[in-house]
């Protein structure tokens, strides 16, 4: 096992690249394991095989980084990872039924989201959130919303649009557009609730114990 540290990109950028270019030949040629500490959440996305992220000295979650990006513990990790940062939108649960949360947002909106708990959670605060790369522009039978572009950047063959929404503005990532008004589509799969507490409500019902 080998653990580096992080080198301040301010102060040795080629420094910084060499030392993950060593860490991937370890990896690679010897079978090494290798732990890194960086305070860059991008740069521990595109490197790492498991993330551990530490909160004032304590484990808060230990994932992949597509688990920990897909379906991080909590508001805070979730806000850590991803650029554009993650869509969080406050709204309240009005039914809860079969693993399914009816979300009302502040403007009205409404979305059914899968959601697992030990009793129901109607009536519950929670805050919705989706990652800019998930919002699909695309017809669906639920999870519609209308928004209208009020700023647009072009980013290779994509486009991150900003787009006010009835409950508030969102960031999506998309191909080319040429309209200002757009259909939305949050696909459930990709929406993740959080309770009023900022912890992550289960998408999925917890595994029986053998």
């Amino acid at each position: 096992a080998f653990l580096f540290q992080a080198i301040n990109p301010k102060g040795g950028v080629e420094i910084r690249k060499r030392v993950i270019e060593e860490m991937q030949r370890l990896v690679k040629e010897e079978g090494a394991t290798v732990i890194y500490a960086t305070d860059d959440s991008g740069e521990a996305l595109r490197i790492a095989d498991k993330i551990i992220v530490m909160s004032f000295g304590a484990v808060a979650q230990a994932a992949s980084p597509k688990r920990l990006y897909r379906r991080p513990a909590d508001i805070d990790i979730a806000e850590l990872f991803g650029a554009p940062p993650i869509n969080l939108l406050a709204g309240e649960i009005t039914a809860h039924e079969d693993g399914i949360a009816r979300v009302r947002l502040a403007g009205g909106s409404e979305f059914a989201v899968p959601a697992h708990a030990k009793s129901s959670l109607a009536g519950a605060p929670v805050t919705l959130g989706i990652r800019p790369p998930h919002i699909r522009l695309e017809e669906a039978e639920n999870n519609m919303i209308e928004g209208r572009v009020i700023e647009k950047r072009l980013k290779g063959d994509k486009s991150i649009l900003q787009l006010e929404i009835p409950d508030g503005e969102v960031t999506a990532i998309t191909g080319e557009v040429d309209t200002d008004r757009l259909r939305l589509h949050f696909p459930a799969d990709y929406c993740i609730l959080f309770d009023s507490k900022g912890d992550t409500i289960r998408d999925k019902p917890p595994k029986a114990r053998s």
